[in-house]
């Protein structure tokens, strides 16, 4: 590795190992831990990159694709946030938390198979605030389901 490293960008890191090397290529890079170290994964294989991401971005033609992000938990709970798509891992966890404006969030990205509310609508601290587009919304999502699959 280069002295002083700051930043090791990992493009398309899981493409073309045998499933065998997989977890051993995966546990080598948990083991960069030094705060000073920034690791960029660009990966199409987004299980893989959960395992190991703190954030993920789900990106399609340069813009974030939120259909790309589809199958993973969501539940609400309330947090202050950007309005971008950042999806937050808590550490030693598979829980990630998703951060949105949620007057943003269509309906349609609703994921039936855990019967919870439209992404689309309003939680009730932000039905308040939604007059000046300053309303935001977290969703704690599990990575489980999507892993074992």
């Amino acid at each position: 590795m280069a002295l002083a490293l700051t930043l090791l960008l990992l493009d398309e890191a899981f493409e073309g190992l045998a499933p065998a090397v997989v977890k051993r290529f995966r546990d080598g890079v948990l083991k960069i831990e030094d705060p000073g170290i920034s690791l960029l994964i660009a990966e199409s294989h987004l299980i893989n990159a959960a395992r190991i991401a703190d954030r993920l971005y789900a990106i399609d033609r340069g813009d974030e694709d939120r259909r790309k992000l589809r199958g993973f938990r969501r539940v609400e709970c309330p947090h202050e946030e950007s309005g971008r798509m950042v999806y937050r891992k808590q550490k030693d966890s598979d829980t990630w938390h998703f951060c949105s404006n949620c007057s943003k969030w269509p309906s349609t990205y609703y994921d039936e198979q855990y019967k919870e509310p439209p992404l689309g609508e309003l939680c009730n601290e932000c039905r308040a605030k939604a007059a000046d587009g300053s309303c935001q919304k977290e969703f704690r999502i599990s990575a489980s389901a999507c892993l074992q699959r």
